[in-house]
């Protein structure tokens, strides 16, 4: 589902409308989250995108769209990918490719060229304020637990106590070798 995202301390342009996972050519392609470039789209060119349906289905029209505004709006100077792709905003420009997000173009154009649709976005497309973890990257790992010690149940069984207290029985298959610099 899209969400409100806060972005740079520009009063003018505060928030971004985000997609919570890619939309377009080899994307998820969420159907909350297609709606929303749809609505973008559709605002954005207004009477010219009278065939994109605002129905949250990806298809060979709403590729179109994503491709044409990309041309557009690379055309008129931003350093933009035209991919037939909208990527979830992870800042203004990627990383990666050091282009602008197609999705934070798409927010500006909105807001400056019809204010009343980018002010109405959120009665007409589902917005979540709590969006889910960023499907490309992992959640970040829990914090290692810290062996305290390891004491020998028979020449196959080992028991790992943790420096939080928690215990864990180990049966070793083979052979094992326990030097002064630990495991080997």
């Amino acid at each position: 589902m899209p969400y409100a995202q806060p972005v740079t301390g520009n009063p003018g342009f505060t928030v971004i409308y985000n997609v919570e996972q890619a939309v377009g050519l080899n994307a998820p392609n969420a159907r909350d989250d297609v709606k929303l470039v749809q609505y973008l789209l559709r605002g954005i060119y207004r009477e010219q995108a009278a065939s994109l349906a605002m129905d949250g289905y990806i298809g060979p029209i709403t590729v179109s769209w994503i491709k044409r505004f990309q041309m557009d709006a690379k055309s008129a100077g931003n350093s933009m990918l035209v991919d037939g792709r909208v990527d979830r905003a992870q800042g203004y420009r990627s990383s990666v490719s050091r282009t602008v997000y197609a999705i934070m173009l798409m927010n500006m154009y909105l807001k400056r060229h019809n204010p009343a649709a980018f002010s109405s976005l959120p009665a007409t497309v589902p917005i979540s304020a709590h969006p889910r973890q960023n499907p490309y990257n992992p959640k970040p790992e829990s914090p290692k637990k810290k062996v305290w010690t390891i004491s020998t149940r028979d020449n196959k069984r080992f028991t790992i106590t943790y420096d939080d207290g928690s215990e864990e029985t180990v049966i070793v298959q083979g052979t094992m070798f326990i030097g002064s610099e630990g495991w080997a």
